[in-house]
């Protein structure tokens, strides 16, 4: 089975690594990007304080944003951040927060 987590992100529609994103989709993935950076920020400071809704919160925003600009395996992460929430797995939270920040990084490096 195909697990979109592990497959390279189509930014902006462009799918091959070599492919240019247009200008104009650059612009907004990159509001995107720094908006999904400052919500994992965010969600790090609400498991602090314990506050595990506010942490599914940013999974469950991601995972409904993430597909509009083509980054179905940032999406899927965030999915697995919310389930890691439902059960309070701090391993499995900490680890999908991670993978979403690496991913993020990948991303503002397609740009």
């Amino acid at each position: 089975m195909r697990d979109p987590a592990n497959e390279p992100e189509g930014v902006g529609g462009a799918r091959e690594q070599d492919e240019p994103v247009p200008e104009e989709l650059a612009d907004l993935m990159t509001g995107y990007i720094g908006r999904a950076q400052d919500g994992a920020r965010e969600a790090r400071e609400a498991l602090d304080r314990g506050d595990l809704e506010g942490a599914r919160r940013y999974g469950h925003r991601i995972a409904g944003t993430a597909g509009s600009f083509g980054a179905f395996g940032l999406g899927a992460l965030a999915r697995a951040l919310e389930a890691a929430v439902r059960t309070g797995d701090p391993v499995a939270i900490a680890a999908a927060l991670t993978a979403m920040d690496a991913r993020l990084v990948v991303m503002a490096a397609a740009l």
